[in-house]
């Protein structure tokens, strides 16, 4: 989702309010995946596993933070995207 807003952001700039919305809520979002108050989707026997079983998160967390920082310019963005642990985590190399 962040990525999705971020992206969203990058069309959307030249209107202010709406932009700055976006990435308002893209902000949000990563900060609450990143606290782990999400509880897990993939692996369980509830409803979205049945349809969605994924095998890692933190891919996401690449794909959010590189749009984040593509769509602001913010480099604390694109520094989280180059962190061992998380390439490691994301099995990115």
């Amino acid at each position: 989702m962040t990525a999705a807003l971020a992206a969203a952001l990058i069309v959307f700039k030249d209107d202010h309010i709406y932009s700055n919305k976006l990435v308002h809520g893209a902000d949000i979002l990563f900060k609450f995946a990143t606290k782990g108050e999400g509880k897990r989707y993939a692996g369980g026997s509830d409803p979205p596993s049945n349809f969605y079983n994924s095998s890692g998160f933190w891919d996401e967390f690449v794909w959010g933070e590189a749009w984040m920082y593509y769509a602001t310019g913010n480099s604390s963005y694109i520094d989280l995207v180059k962190s061992p642990g998380l390439a490691k985590h994301a099995k990115a190399f």
